[in-house]
């Protein structure tokens, strides 16, 4: 009777410490779920801001049609001063300011008007000293879940895509461009690529390089007299490759 006994006991105590380890584990599954909702929740949340917010200053900009005729500078520069540029792809998402700033990092997390979202701002290299001038000036700009910002570049590989997009318009405060898109290549983002600096040897070459090693050919003529403009974001390939869309300047009066 005795071992009976202490047999229940024995068993009661399992079924307790089984029940709290269950429960237990329980607890932890739905904090995990919680949390990750939460997270996929304010992630969706900062892209829904971002791009409310980017609807307002293309109303700040003066952009009331389908295509830009002309860019309010003055008024954005009243809300951000590093303002550089508009860019504008027909019948795409891509309809944005472009700023630069003293380094690579700040506009990889903050939106035109400064606030923290990871949208970003398009923006110019730091290194650039004469944006749109120099003849290589590089703009960066994320490839989010939701298909804004650069997200479209890797449409670039298609032919379809190309064949509707074949130029971009870029307004400055001074000038309005087309950019006319000759090459679409994937890098790394160490790649010596990103290259700002020239000698009147270097700069043919580098062109070659661009168009011998795009994902879809591109009958665009390019020279060494010309300015070219260098499109960055991530790929859609496996690891840490940058997707890299390259475009000629061509000064419309």
């Amino acid at each position: 009777m005795r071992d009976d006994k202490g047999n229940n006991r024995n068993e009661v105590k399992k079924k307790r410490k089984g029940g709290v380890i269950y429960n237990i584990i329980t607890l932890i599954l739905v904090c995990v779920i919680v949390f990750s909702l939460y997270n996929i929740g304010k992630i969706l949340w900062g892209y829904y801001y971002g791009s409310k917010t980017y609807e307002k200053i293309e109303t700040m900009a003066g952009i009331d049609g389908d295509i830009p005729s002309n860019i309010d500078f003055e008024k954005l520069a009243q809300t951000n001063s590093d303002i550089k540029a508009w860019l504008f792809l027909k019948d795409s998402k891509i309809n944005y300011p472009v700023v630069k700033t003293n380094n690579n990092d700040y506009y990889l997390t903050r939106l035109f008007n400064k606030e923290y979202n990871s949208k970003g701002t398009l923006f110019v290299d730091f290194r650039n000293e004469a944006p749109f001038e120099d003849f290589n000036t590089i703009i960066y700009g994320h490839k989010t879940k939701d298909t804004t910002m650069f997200s479209e570049l890797i449409n670039y590989k298609e032919q379809e895509f190309y064949d509707k997009h074949k130029k971009m318009m870029l307004f400055t405060p001074e000038k309005k461009y087309d950019i006319e898109i000759f090459s679409i290549v994937q890098v790394e983002p160490d790649s010596d690529r990103y290259k700002l600096y020239f000698n009147e040897f270097e700069k043919a070459p580098y062109i070659q390089w661009a168009k011998d090693n795009s994902l879809l050919p591109m009958d665009v003529s390019v020279s060494p007299e010309d300015k070219i403009v260098m499109f960055s974001t991530c790929s859609d390939f496996e690891g840490t490759g940058r997707i890299v869309v390259y475009g000629k300047l061509v000064p419309v009066e």
